[in-house]
Formats: structure tokens, sequence, C-alpha cells
């Protein structure tokens, strides 16, 4: 009989956490897109090689398209970002769904969904201005140089870090 009773909650716990797992899962996820831009305005550097003054111009960052999709229609409190280990200041905005990217410049190319349709509610993630980090503990550290991406966010007073371990790459852009 005693058996029965610990298999019994045995089960009922498995089954609570299982569904607390999956309850979880997805009331928060980042998707994290990058893409190359080609062409457009540049910024010239002035370089000297071997005493000779030269103008050369630097690549055109990436472009990243960072959503995050929340069970809650409250604006989530997403304070900053870490890509590649570069942290930045963030805004956040609402995003309608389906999120869908289109290359204007490859009109043949097929169009990408971004975020789909069934998310409750998505947030489009802008990066604001590059920041010197603070101090960041050691647990977080690693999970910062281990993911291209972290997203730390406040739920309350609880800090989240959200990793995305690659980064999908789209089509490049071409901008003129």
């Amino acid at each position: 009989m005693k058996t029965v009773i610990i298999l019994g909650v045995i089960a009922v716990g498995l089954v609570a956490a299982i569904a607390c797992v999956s309850q979880n899962k997805g009331q928060t996820e980042v998707f994290a897109y990058s893409r190359e831009v080609i062409g457009g305005a540049r910024k010239v550097e002035r370089v000297t090689d071997n005493s000779h003054p030269r103008d050369v111009s630097t690549k055109q960052a990436p472009q990243y398209l960072i959503y995050l999709t929340t069970s809650t229609d409250s604006i989530p409190d997403v304070r900053e970002i870490y890509i590649n280990g570069e942290n930045y200041h963030v805004s956040v905005e609402k995003a309608a769904v389906p999120v869908i990217a289109a290359n204007p410049t490859m009109p043949s190319d097929p169009k990408d969904t971004l975020v789909s349709a069934n998310a409750r509610h998505a947030w489009r993630i802008q990066l604001r201005n590059k920041v010197e980090p603070g101090t960041v503990a050691v647990d977080h550290e690693s999970m910062i140089k281990e993911n291209e991406l972290v997203l730390v966010m406040f739920v309350g007073v609880k800090e989240h870090f959200l990793p995305v371990k690659k980064i999908k790459i789209l089509s490049p852009v071409a901008l003129q």
C-alpha cells in the first residue's frame, strides 16, 4: 500500500513538473535575426600605413531584427541586450503578428516569417546605443560568452537572462 501511495505521489509530482515546464516554455521567447547590409552611405576613416594617410570605407554594421513574444500585453521591461559580447541599450515597441521580412532588393527571394501568427503578443527590440557593460555575475558572464545574444529583462524586481545560442542569418539587403 505504501508503494502505491509513493508511486502516486511521484506520478502527480512528475505531471505537475511537466505541466509547469511546458507552460513556462511558451510564455517568453526571443527570436533573433541579422542580415548583412551592402552598399549605402558608409563611414570613412583616416588610416595611416607607413606614414601614408589614406581614407578607408568601414564595413556596414549588420542589421539586427530582434523580437520577444510574451503571454501578456504588458510592455516587457527589457533593459539591455548583449550581442556577441557587446552591450546595448534598447527600446521596446509592440509588433503586429505575423512578422514577415521581405528583401526589397531581392524580390524573388522567399519571405521569411520571423514571428508566427500564433504568438499572443510580440515586441520588437530596437538597439539604441552601445554601452560599457556594468558588473556582470560570473555565471552570467559565461552565458554572455557562450551565446550570440542574451536579452536582459526584469519581471517585477527579478532579473532574467534570455539566451539565444545562434542568431539566424537572413539574406543580405542592399542600400542605395
